[in-house]
C-alpha cells in the first residue's frame, strides 16, 4: 500500500497545484487534489485485482 501511496499523492498534489494555478480557490484545489489521489489509488487497486 505504501508503494502505491507516493505516486497517487504526487498525482493528487500536481492536480491540486494545477487547479490552484487555473484560478480556483484553495479549498477547491484541495478537493481536486484529494479526489485525484483517490482516483489513482482506485485505478492501481483495480489493476492489482485484474492482473492476478
Amino acid at each position: 500500500m505504501r508503494a502505491n501511496l507516493l505516486p497517487a499523492a504526487g498525482v493528487g498534489a500536481l492536480m491540486g497545484l494545477l487547479a490552484a494555478h487555473e484560478g480556483s480557490g484553495p479549498g477547491a484545489a484541495v478537493v481536486v487534489g484529494v479526489v485525484g489521489c483517490a482516483l489513482v489509488l482506485g485505478m492501481i487497486a483495480l489493476k492489482n485485482v485484474f492482473t492476478r
